[in-house]
């Protein structure tokens, strides 16, 4: 039923994502070529499923502290610690213009700050303790979605690692990042090393897109003919099961 839900054509170069496996599969011309695991959205922050095209990556990326994060885990933070933004290199911008002033984190009423009357940006400079890691593979959607690499290498060691807040943490995604780039000349491991250590935000465009198709597949037969199966983290085949149960 879900496979049902996918498009007919998955491109030429497409990926693969299946949430419930915690992996993402890269192909060309419809051969597998390589396999990385991943880390997805908690249970209450589910990553949705969808299509849509890779089309750049950025390099030493800023973090724009998004809004749920913003509201749920960022200002109760600086609530307990007043130092906290310090320690995560976040600076806090008057508004959500981009050219928007610089502002001491001190001069805003934190204990009393909600989602209601907060206008300010909080940014977090690039470098290896950004919540984006080294570099973020971006397919522009309307979720605002995207992979990306962490500092928190170690939940990689996990069997389940619905950890994130809705976007997908990579594992390796140097290496894969040198995958995606080989097309163009002049890129390769050693200049994307050069590009990561200058800590300056480095956009590159893919030469060709690469689909990404996120699904969901608790249970499939893989390439040796055998089932698999996985857990219902998100609780979804229930739904799925009482659908194509009811009576027409």
């Amino acid at each position: 039923e879900r496979l049902r839900w996918m498009p007919e054509n998955y491109g030429k170069l497409y990926i693969l994502i299946n949430l419930a496996n915690y992996k993402l599969s890269y192909y060309k011309d419809n051969e597998f070529v390589e396999s990385h695991n991943i880390i997805i959205g908690k249970a209450y922050r589910k990553t949705p499923v969808f299509s849509d095209k890779m089309t750049y990556l950025v390099f030493n990326p800023t973090w724009t502290v998004p809004p749920t994060i913003l509201y749920k885990d960022m200002i109760p933070a600086v609530r307990k610690d007043k130092d906290y933004l310090t320690k995560k290199n976040i600076k806090v911008f008057k508004d959500n213009l981009v050219k928007s002033p610089e502002i001491p984190s001190d001069s805003i009423d934190w204990m009393n700050s909600s989602g209601k009357n907060f206008y300010y940006r909080l940014v977090q400079d690039p470098g290896p303790n950004n919540s984006l890691g080294e570099v973020k593979f971006m397919f522009p959607n309307k979720y605002n979605i995207y992979l990306h690499d962490t500092p928190d290498k170690n939940l990689f060691q996990k069997e389940e690692r619905s950890f994130s807040s809705g976007c997908m943490r990579l594992e390796n995604p140097i290496s894969f990042a040198e995958l995606l780039l080989k097309d163009i000349p002049g890129w390769n491991a050693e200049k994307i090393n050069i590009v990561i250590s200058t800590r300056k935000e480095t956009t590159v465009n893919l030469k060709t897109p690469v689909y990404v198709h996120i699904q969901y597949l608790t249970t499939w037969v893989d390439e040796n003919g055998e089932i698999q199966f996985r857990n219902d983290i998100y609780d979804r085949d229930g739904a799925v099961l009482e659908g194509l149960n009811k009576k027409n």
